[in-house]
């Protein structure tokens, strides 16, 4: 759903639309989200969204579950691994190889996010780097909860108070 943004904003200026608060930073000519504002009732429920559960870096820290979701942009890109055996001719057998033949990678992108959003989502990350973070896409039957490996991530720091973040996740599977 397109959102109209009022013309010739103010610093400080706020805006809410489909129950998202955004202010107006003159500074960086653009419009952010206010932390905390509800981007459920935006629409965005519960699909495209990274989880960090409480206590998920530290004792205390976060206090709540974070839901942050992605930008637009978001993308998987899936691969089958398969045995193939050649027998000459244009002939061949293929198989599929393993319990979980299919590899799924992800690019996530955050960006013109405040600095205590990209630090905690850093700090995260850094916190699980061998273990598995929680995310929620949509699929063919609804929300697929996916866990996933942070293989890397970028932090360009745009400006004093906002920063973006990306980062390449792999997924990975768990026993139930």
């Amino acid at each position: 759903m397109a959102v109209n943004f009022p013309d010739s904003p103010s610093n400080g200026d706020t805006f809410t639309s489909n129950g998202v608060t955004y202010v107006y930073d003159a500074n960086i000519n653009a419009w952010t989200v206010v932390p905390g504002s509800s981007l459920i009732s935006a629409g965005y429920g519960d699909k495209f969204i990274l989880v960090i559960p409480i206590d998920g870096i530290s004792s205390g820290t976060p206090s709540t579950e974070t839901t942050i979701t992605f930008d637009r942009g978001f993308s998987r890109n899936v691969k089958h691994r398969v045995l193939r055996a050649n027998f000459g001719d244009g002939y061949d057998q293929t198989i599929l190889d393993g319990v979980n033949p299919k590899e799924d990678k992800f690019t996530a992108n955050f960006k013109n996010r405040r600095e205590a959003e990209i630090n905690l989502l850093a700090d995260y990350l850094d916190k699980t780097a061998a273990g598995k973070i929680l995310i929620k896409v949509p699929n063919s039957d609804g929300i697929e909860n996916i866990y996933v490996r942070c293989e890397s991530y970028t932090i360009a720091y745009n400006y004093d108070q906002y920063h973006d973040l990306s980062a390449q996740l792999k997924r990975v599977y768990v026993p139930s």
